[in-house]
Parts: C-alpha cells; structure tokens; sequence
C-alpha cells in the first residue's frame, strides 16, 4: 500500500506544479502523510484456531481505531495544504485525493 500512495504522491505534486513559495507546506504534508502510514498495522489475519473470537474482534478493533485516527491526521494535512494552494491547484487536489482514497480503501 505505501509504494502506491507515495506513487500517488508523486504523480499529485507533479500535477500541481508547486511554487517554491509551497514547497514547505507539501513537504510538511507528505511527511504527516508518512508518519501516518506508518502507524497504521495491516488488519490481523483470520487464525480462528488460534485466537478466541473475542480476541479476535478486539484486533479488528485496533486495527479500525489504527485507520480512523490516521485519517483524521490526513484530513487535517490535507487542509493545511489546501490553504496554501491556489483555486486551481486546490480543485486538482480534491480530484486526485478522491483517487488516493480509492487506492487506500481497496489495498486496506
């Protein structure tokens, strides 16, 4: 999943043609961006046979908590960066993060 999104991230800072001006705000978005990718655990696998379903649920749990919270992280990035954008720019952002998000939801 991160190699898809940073490929995203790629193709997204090409199509905003930043000015040096936003250089700093993408930077500081792409590395929230990072960090909460990294917090986030893939979801435990089924091991019925292993786990009791109560443990098994409660790992779920933590997983779903784990996204949630790393989504509103990249919520509020997302909007700091927006606000450093132009009108133009800031439309193409809100077009290819609804593709990001599609990558995120069908690898997740």
């Amino acid at each position: 999943m991160a190699e898809q999104i940073t490929e995203h991230l790629t193709n997204l800072r090409n199509q905003l043609r930043l000015t040096s001006e936003q250089e700093a705000a993408w930077a500081r978005f792409v590395n929230i961006i990072q960090e909460a990718i990294s917090r986030v655990a893939p979801a435990p696998e089924d091991q019925a046979s292993s786990r009791t379903l109560e443990h098994g649920i409660a790992a779920y749990e933590t997983a779903l908590n784990a996204h949630l919270e790393a989504m509103r992280i990249i919520r509020d990035a997302l909007s700091d960066l927006a606000n450093a954008l132009s009108d133009v720019q800031a439309h193409r952002l809100k077009m290819e993060t609804a593709a990001l998000h599609q990558t995120c939801r069908s690898t997740a």
